[in-house]
């Protein structure tokens, strides 16, 4: 499973190479989601791609208020009022 991932990110890699030529060159993966919890996933892909791994954290620069789930309770819904398709 790990060679067809590693296999992959190589060929996505080899695309981008390919069709950006004057790009920038990758130089970190950032793992996000349950790979992180993968243990030694990181290492295996910088070893295979010779490409640097990080953790990534989507949720860094996201104020703690917003992350709050909304109460229900006060949301009002009108459930009576037929819908179109546009909304």
């Amino acid at each position: 499973m790990v060679d067809r991932f590693t296999d992959d990110i190589k060929k996505t890699i080899d695309f981008y190479y390919a069709h950006f030529p004057n790009a920038h060159r990758i130089t970190h993966l950032t793992l996000c989601g349950g790979v992180t919890k993968m243990n030694g996933l990181g290492e295996i892909l910088s070893a295979k791609l010779g490409i640097e791994t990080v953790a990534g954290h989507p949720l860094k620069n996201v104020s703690p208020a917003l992350l709050k789930k909304p109460d229900m309770d006060s949301l009002e819904f009108d459930r009576d009022r037929p819908r179109s398709a546009s909304g």
